[in-house]
């Protein structure tokens, strides 16, 4: 194994030349970084480890490039912390297993990132082969939760395959225990993805869906999902951009503001719930979203699904989207290609709602 501890800020760099080094076989974490500062790792193979692949604690900008992570227990690549630019590129990552026999997510992603105060000002994850297996191995391609105070200035995750996870491909999520928080992701861009795929564990938005957005608590996010070439699940929904927590009328005043342009989502699903395309608000949260220009097809349940429950505010433009063969899993005339769902009840509303 490999490690840094404290050492800066002096940039380090880890390129070796000739054939890439192996570690493999280690009784813990295979690369460990902490407390450091400008750190590099390019051309480096990583597996067997009793840990996690690449493990970074209080990292200020990071550089992983061209990295072959395989075969760990825990997180391919786990960063705990991480501020400054953070780029993650070029990499090929797989089969991140349980840790100690548990299923639980947020133990075993490609590449997880969680902060729970600072600043990362800039986040790549740009093409990347992250590549999963039911049950075990790979709960999610990427994870990204911010509590606390942390804060995202700007996030591009482009150009990747994701493939065969357990439970999402991408999961972005702030203040995801609903406690308050105030975390902050000023842009976030998902695009240009040749592949985001889930075989997923579960249906709709409880488990599974390929590109998860969720903003709970006190928390902001600016997000665009857009020319994304495939985006499927076995299980589970296909986008789903979530504010609030569902069912506790609690007190989260998450704002969620963004556009999800031009993706083609198919075979998504195999369950009723499993949506193509879902925006949903909770609680107190205010989310705005544009929905324009995708290719929907082969659905299990609604192709696109707008939902407003409790005290929340939505609004929501869905334009010029092509809908195919939707609702394949439930019975003939039971569902709509279309779904626009408000709790009247509980005083959800859709404050500006278009189709055209």
């Amino acid at each position: 194994s490999l490690t840094l501890n404290g050492v800066g800020p002096t940039t380090h760099t880890l390129n070796p030349a000739g054939t890439a080094p192996v570690i493999t076989n280690t009784g813990g974490v295979g690369v460990d970084i902490t407390n450091t500062s400008g750190v590099e790792i390019r051309g480096l193979q990583v597996t067997g480890t009793g840990g996690a692949g690449i493990s970074g604690s209080s990292v200020a900008g990071l550089t992983v490039d061209n990295v072959s992570v395989s075969n760990t227990v825990g997180h391919n690549i786990g960063l705990i912390g991480a501020t400054g630019a953070v780029t993650l590129t070029n990499n090929t990552l797989s089969d991140a297993n349980e840790v100690g026999g548990s299923d639980f997510l947020d133990e075993n992603n490609g590449i997880d990132i969680a902060n729970t105060a600072g600043t990362l000002s800039n986040l790549t994850v740009s093409s990347n082969t992250i590549t999963g297996g039911m049950g075990a191995t790979t709960d999610a391609a990427v994870a990204v939760r911010l509590d606390g105070t942390a804060q995202l200035t700007a996030g591009a995750i482009t150009q990747n395959t994701f493939t065969g996870h357990d439970f999402h491909a991408l999961q972005v999520a702030l203040d995801i225990d609903d406690s308050g928080d105030t975390p902050l992701v000023s842009s976030l861009d998902i695009s240009n993805n040749p592949l985001l795929h889930s075989e997923g564990s579960g249906a709709g938005t409880v488990n599974g869906s390929s590109v998860e957005l969720v903003a709970r608590g006190n928390s902001s996010l600016i997000f665009s999902v857009s020319g994304n070439l495939q985006v499927n699940s076995d299980q589970g929904g296909g986008i789903v951009v979530n504010g609030g927590l569902f069912g506790i009328g609690g007190s989260s005043t998450a704002t969620v503001t963004g556009s999800i342009l031009n993706n083609n989502v198919a075979n998504v699903g195999s369950l009723l719930n499993d949506r193509g395309i879902e925006v949903i608000s909770q609680e107190g949260t205010t989310v705005k979203v544009d929905i324009v220009g995708n290719n929907i097809s082969n659905v299990a349940d609604e192709g696109i699904a707008v939902r407003a429950f409790d005290s929340s505010d939505m609004d929501v433009h869905v334009t010029n989207n092509v809908l195919t063969n939707t609702d394949i899993s439930g019975p003939v005339g039971s569902k709509q290609g279309f779904l626009a769902l408000t709790n009247f009840d509980a005083g959800g509303l859709i404050g500006c709602f278009a189709i055209t």
